[in-house]
């Protein structure tokens, strides 16, 4: 298994308008991805900058690249998402359990 975790920043006053995009819009294109196991999606509760994270786990490597491409170690973005955030990171892992 693949577990991919994105995180990311809303520029300042775009938190709320952020939120409501990965609410509505990147979970449930996460969700209806084949070979997704696993996803918990949230904001952290002890940072005045609002990040959120989302933590997807996959059946495995072909699985994740078939929803992100073969450029995997980027982030998915959705449209008009870099207007609403300062930065993004992902990381992926393979998992030993």
């Amino acid at each position: 298994m693949i577990i991919r975790v994105f995180r990311a920043i809303p520029r300042a006053g775009q938190e709320s308008a952020y939120e409501r995009l990965i609410r509505r819009d990147s979970v449930d294109l996460v969700q209806a991805q084949p070979g997704l196991v696993a996803l918990y999606a949230g904001h952290a509760i002890d940072d005045a900058e609002g990040e959120i994270v989302m933590v997807s786990v996959w059946e495995d490597q072909a699985a994740m690249e078939a929803f992100t491409g073969p450029d995997w170690q980027t982030p998915v973005a959705l449209p008009d998402e870099d207007q609403l955030v300062s930065r993004t990171s992902v990381r992926s892992y393979a998992s030993w359990t």
